[in-house]
């Protein structure tokens, strides 16, 4: 059992953070922070650098829950989001959400709908 948290490099990164480990606190159990590279450019940017993921791992060093990072590649995040959440058994899944335009949704979807939609787990949507 784990809480998996959903990090993308979005001003909301730090809030899904703190959220996702307070609840893994809170359960008694793991955290497992998930990045997903899409290989695609515009998509990209929320991909973390291999100095971000070191950056968050000696963040994540101290807190009061085991906590893994590790970051994939795969060209549908929310699947590989679902699909790692259902390997690891995780009890909650933590992803940010933020304000897009209906024509930015209709174009490029959301990953963190698509997760909190077909999620068999709870999800906590953190603004």
């Amino acid at each position: 059992m784990t809480v998996l948290i959903a990090h993308a490099a979005t001003d909301t990164a730090e809030a899904v953070l703190a959220t996702g480990l307070h609840y893994a606190e809170r359960l008694g159990v793991p955290a497992h922070v998930v990045n997903v590279l899409t290989g695609e450019a515009p998509l990209e940017e929320r991909g973390a650098s291999p100095d971000d993921l070191s950056e968050l791992r000696a963040r994540v060093a101290g807190a009061a829950v085991a906590v893994e990072v590790e970051q994939l590649r795969d060209p549908d995040p929310s699947e590989a989001i679902l699909a790692r959440a259902t390997e690891l058994g995780a009890v909650l899944v933590v992803v940010g959400v933020r304000r897009r335009s209906p024509v930015g949704k209709l174009l490029l979807g959301s990953v963190s709908q698509k997760v909190i939609l077909e999620a068999d787990i709870p999800v906590l949507a953190v603004k």
